[in-house]
């Protein structure tokens, strides 16, 4: 919820979060609270999915986005149904030194595939999966989940 200011957020009960990792990709429904915490300081998983990439052999990277990408929309329709409104934002923290576009140039070693590519945009990909939560058009932002490096 920190790689955006809180105000983006106030017409909102949720946002979507993601975890990748070499062994697994977690992707949650994370409601906000604002009104109870409006410093963000009450966040928490509503819903989550797991997909245990690492288990299985010779996964490939457009595999990995793809089965992300499902993921998501799992779990904005489960949202939907709930009745949540859920934020056009998807916030992911991977590893890897992450570029201002949202590229990794380095240390995404351990992911399945190659994304370190010059070809490869994660959020570009992810939009082009996931042009719009509800109405709107999402916006997708990718930080390093550690450190830089």
């Amino acid at each position: 919820m920190h790689l955006a200011p809180a105000w983006v957020f106030k017409e909102f009960d949720a946002i979507l979060g993601v975890d990748i990792g070499g062994t697994n990709m977690r992707a949650g429904v994370v409601r906000l609270n604002l009104k109870t915490a409006p410093d963000l300081s009450g966040t928490k998983v509503w819903k989550f999915s797991l997909w245990r990439h690492g288990d299985e052999e010779g996964v490939k990277r457009d595999h990995a986005i793809e089965t992300l990408a499902e993921m998501l929309k799992g779990l904005i329709a489960a949202a939907d149904k709930k009745g949540l409104r859920l934020a056009p934002f998807i916030g992911i923290g991977c590893p890897g030194r992450i570029e201002a576009d949202g590229s990794i140039d380095r240390g995404a070693q351990n992911l399945p595939g190659n994304w370190e590519s010059s070809k490869f945009n994660l959020p570009k990909r992810l939009h082009s999966l996931i042009p719009k939560i509800g109405d709107e058009e999402s916006s997708i932002v990718v930080h390093n989940d550690v450190s830089r490096d």
